[in-house]
């Protein structure tokens, strides 16, 4: 078969509600990764997306499969269709690419397309205390929040001390659990004072949840 793999952002409310941490943040987009092409053997399209979450793939989320809709064909339109769906914009050439590997009934290529997701900058990874970073992280690292892991750029509120609104920027681990770095343009001046420059919070999924 041909792989055709490219990076893209998804609308997460259509990836899935549950991405959603922010309720009125209705146009807020999930990176996501795609793998789409021409299978030889079935002689269908096929199409799967899934959320990317830099070094903790056992976090990632299935947003599409062509396997498990219907009996799993689908047709070149069908594949741009819930692309669009999705929100999710693809590469300049894949449409074309993906009607010439049916014509030539392609198998065994694998093309790397160009990232069409928009660029986040991402805080090297660090661990939340003086000891140094280790990666991978842990196999079955807990997370404590009720929702999915935010994705890499999700929009998220700090609900600990009213932290506020900011974007994720990058992932840690300690003795086990996931947090998340999140950038918050808003801090608090008193979580500010004395550190220059402006730190990211590094907090917990519990810690992005109302408290009740």
């Amino acid at each position: 078969m041909s792989q055709n793999r490219f990076f893209a952002t998804a609308l997460a409310a259509q990836a899935s509600p549950a991405l959603l941490l922010d309720s009125d943040a209705s146009g807020q987009r999930v990176p996501v990764q795609v793998l789409c092409g021409w299978d030889r053997p079935l002689q269908y399209f096929f199409l799967n997306v899934e959320t990317y979450v830099p070094h903790y793939p056992q976090l990632e989320v299935s947003v599409f499969d062509n396997l498990r809709h219907g009996d799993g064909s689908m047709t070149l339109a069908e594949v741009l269709a819930t692309l669009g769906r999705l929100g999710i914009t693809y590469p300049e050439g894949l449409e074309a690419a993906l009607q010439d590997q049916q014509a030539r009934n392609a198998g065994n290529e694998s093309p790397e397309w160009p990232s069409v997701a928009a660029q986040v900058e991402v805080v090297a990874p660090r661990q939340a205390t003086v000891e140094p970073w280790r990666l991978p992280a842990p196999t079955e690292a807990k997370w404590s929040g009720k929702s999915f892991v935010p994705l890499l750029g999700q929009n998220v509120t700090i609900h600990m001390n009213s932290i506020g609104a900011g974007k994720v920027q990058g992932y840690f681990h300690l003795d086990g659990w996931l947090g998340v770095l999140v950038n918050v343009p808003n801090l608090p001046e008193w979580y500010c004072k004395g550190q220059s420059p402006k730190p990211h919070p590094h907090v917990y999924g519990r810690e992005l949840e109302p408290y009740s």
